[in-house]
């Protein structure tokens, strides 16, 4: 927040006052109502006569790495003067998205286009020409107007498009890709106190925004939440919560998908704009998100509201929350330059100490950088660093909570993912794909077993340390994605062998294993969900997004 706040004093002339640090708070997501916004950052905004501020984000519905993600400048035409003004892109260098935050005369603009300037890849100057007709929007003097986000759509990548106002692209190969604008564009008072939100601008008849549409189908782990619990606060204080589990998923707009044992759904907003990132249900109910911008939520068993928490670290992605009796509330945060891992006694009442800080080296591309991937393992917080670029370097940093000790391992082989498995010993399926083994370290990362595996297979699921099941990719097309082929697979000892188990619906991504009764639920490219209670055999659709 300060980098960016720095930055937008410098676009302002030497003579005149800028300062924005609570509409940033606004556009990034950084609190949950405008009265917690004004508790975390000073409500004083103060613009340059004649001048108004664009606040733009951009994102993509790919939940990978891509420079497709990350565009380093957005430039917008002032239809009343003819001029171009380039806004540079804020968000941090690891961020999957871009934040344009930046001054301009009062005016009517549109968007002109994005640009990406990624050293080493292929910039991308012209291809998301929105067009007047479009990416229309006003500014005003004194005022902030927030033009939430632009969603590049890749195609065959879920995403709930009712939310968007659809445009194009004029990419070739890319024809079928689309360029999208949340709606609404809303402007805002800048006015000291809490912000009164305007009707949207030139969208007076468009509804507003309704988040509990979003189904952006899981975009991490599956979270499994004890239902008594969390739904309503149903627990007594220090009852025992019920075996009876549900699993939560966090998702884009700061929304958390709910699924109980009996298959129905339903949604938590937690008020910000930002995905979330990491989800943590205690003993006592309380619920835990963590999201980008440093930001911690809380939200009490029975209760309505969020309450934002403390947290020492500036502009980091909060990647993991966990507990352990012996050590007590456990964080993983990634900034620009470092992975932190930090604990507390009490996560309601967070006194934060760092326990290990792990430096991060930054590669061409600021949206493929490393990245922290970190799961409890019994007695042992592990923490994955991986980066894929040119080199790949991946290293295990454990620490054992029993003996208060640090472990780090660097392992020299490409994996997609790693896991754990009931025993605590950690799995990983590497390999290149035409070339796969499934791996098993009982040791940290020191030593690794390994084992068989069909090739074209992704990482696997294990019921138990025997039991496992896997997607494997069996016809990839040429130019239609909808007809990818999968099969599923079993295995009945730990990996050693696999057999196929039957074909799978088209363009299955990924396997999430209900917590409650062991059945599983099936993710498909085209938005779909489907559901096995028969170990696979059949498949029901329970859910779509298309």
């Amino acid at each position: 927040m300060t980098s960016i706040l720095s930055g937008l004093q410098r676009l302002a002339r030497p003579s005149k006052a800028f300062i924005l640090v609570f509409a940033i708070a606004l556009a990034a997501g950084c609190a949950v109502t405008p009265e917690q916004r004004a508790a975390i950052e000073p409500q004083a905004i103060k613009f340059a006569p004649k001048e108004g501020v664009l606040i733009v984000k951009a994102s993509s519905n790919r939940n990978i790495g891509t420079f497709f993600e990350k565009w380093q400048e957005l430039t917008v035409f002032n239809q009343s003067t003819g001029e171009k003004h380039s806004i540079i892109n804020r968000s941090p260098p690891y961020a999957g998205y871009s934040l344009y935050v930046g001054a301009l005369p009062a005016g009517t603009y549109f968007l002109s286009r994005f640009g990406s300037s990624a050293h080493g890849y292929i910039s991308i100057n012209s291809w998301a020409d929105l067009g007047p007709k479009h990416g229309r929007f006003l500014i005003e003097e004194g005022k902030v107007t927030d033009l939430g986000t632009i969603l590049y759509l890749r195609p065959y990548y879920p995403t709930n498009t009712r939310l968007y106002r659809l445009a194009f692209s004029r990419v070739p190969f890319e024809s079928q890709n689309v360029i999208a604008s949340l709606d609404p564009a809303v402007a805002v008072s800048a006015r000291k106190g809490a912000l009164d939100w305007l009707v949207p601008i030139g969208e007076e008849t468009r509804p507003r925004l309704v988040k509990s549409q979003v189904f952006s189908m899981f975009l991490n782990d599956p979270h499994p939440a004890e239902t008594s619990c969390i739904d309503r606060g149903k627990c007594a204080a220090g009852q025992r919560p019920a075996t009876t589990q549900e699993i939560l998923f966090g998702e884009a707009l700061g929304m958390i998908a709910r699924r109980d044992s009996e298959g129905r759904w339903s949604w938590l907003d937690t008020g910000t704009l930002n995905t979330i990132l990491s989800l943590h249900v205690a003993r006592d109910g309380t619920l835990y998100a963590g999201t980008d911008q440093s930001l911690i939520l809380a939200k009490s068993a029975g209760a309505d509201t969020w309450t934002p928490l403390p947290f020492p670290l500036h502009d980091a992605s909060v990647r993991f929350i966990g507990e352990h009796p012996d050590l007590g509330g456990i964080v993983v945060a990634q900034d620009r330059r470092n992975i932190v891992v930090l604990s507390c006694p009490d996560l309601k009442k967070p006194v934060w100490t760092e326990m290990r800080r792990i430096p991060v080296e930054m590669f061409a591309n600021p949206a493929m950088d490393t990245k922290a991937d970190a799961f409890m393992a019994g007695d042992s917080l592990v923490v994955v660093t991986r980066s894929v670029q040119f080199t790949l370097n991946v290293a295990f940093h454990v620490y054992d909570i029993k003996r208060k000790l640090w472990h780090e391992n660097p392992i020299e082989r490409y994996s997609l993912a790693y896991s754990p498995m009931p025993d605590g010993s950690i799995y990983s399926m590497s390999g290149a794909n035409i070339s796969q083994n499934l791996f098993v370290t009982r040791d940290w990362g020191k030593t690794w077993e390994k084992r068989d595996s069909p090739n074209w297979m992704g990482q696997p699921v294990f019921r138990d340390t025997n039991k496992g099941y896997g997607i494997r990719i069996e016809s990839i097309p040429a130019f239609d994605p909808s007809k990818l082929t999968n099969s599923f697979w079993k295995t009945a000892d730990g990996g050693r062998t696999w057999t196929n188990a039957g074909p799978l619906p088209n363009q299955s991504a990924r396997l999430i294993q209900l917590p409650a009764d062991g059945n599983f639920l099936l993710m498909t490219y085209a938005g779909q969900l489907y559901l096995t209670r028969d170990d696979g055999v059949t498949w029901k659709e329970e859910r779509s997004v298309r």
